[in-house]
């Protein structure tokens, strides 16, 4: 079984203290909307569904929390070669030409406990519009790579476009996907919808990697 070293357990750490303390207050905001509902974990991530919505969290990945509250996510639960499709989907729109009208597409994909803490363990991709006019931090990041045919032990995915893109049933939002759970996937698909909404997946991957 992988596990964190040290050094890896001491920066991931030092990452949750500045992400509690910059997004502390919200995350806990999108939890007490949700509420109490049903829980899904696997070695890697732990998800709360309820009527009111829907959050995921990393457990050993204190940048990666997606959530949203007051109106309830889509669920659905699928079967492995279906996620691995789906998967495979998303890395070829996050890392081809970009749609028009899109912002930011951000995925990350988690085959082993280490996470980002391992780039053998790990395909992620971040693009956002106009980041590369700022100061060292390119339009789009890119660590580790796909493994094509082989299930994730989980994946999310967050787009911010003015169009809804195949296979999608959002042109803003995130979903997530958790596997090893039994005979199906999970996945919640959580739409943002009005000015209001916002998402606290803000941490790049290339400062959270380092």
């Amino acid at each position: 079984m992988n596990e964190l070293t040290d050094g890896q357990r001491q920066r991931l750490d030092q990452l949750a203290d500045a992400y509690q303390y910059t997004h502390g207050a919200a995350i806990e905001t999108i939890k007490q909307g949700v509420g109490s509902g049903i829980e899904y974990f696997n070695s890697v991530a732990r998800a709360v569904v309820s009527d009111n919505g829907a959050w995921c969290e990393c457990i050993d990945l204190p940048l990666e929390f997606s959530g949203s509250s007051g109106a309830p996510a889509e669920v659905r639960f699928i079967r492995d070669d279906k996620a691995i499709e789906l998967i495979e989907q998303l890395h070829g729109l996050a890392s081809g030409p970009e749609p028009v009208g899109t912002r930011l597409l951000d995925l990350l994909c988690l085959y082993t406990p280490l996470g980002i803490s391992d780039s053998k363990g790990v395909a992620a991709v971040h693009f956002e519009e106009g980041a590369s006019a700022q100061v060292h931090q390119p339009s789009r990041v890119v660590i580790g790579s796909l493994r094509p045919g082989v299930l994730p032990l989980f994946f999310r995915f967050r787009i911010e476009s003015t169009s809804i893109q195949h296979g999608l049933t959002f042109a803003r939002g995130s979903l997530f996907c958790l596997s090893g759970l039994g005979e199906r996937c999970l996945l919640v698909l959580m739409p943002h919808e009005g000015e209001e909404a916002f998402d606290l997946g803000v941490q790049p991957l290339s400062r959270a990697a380092n």
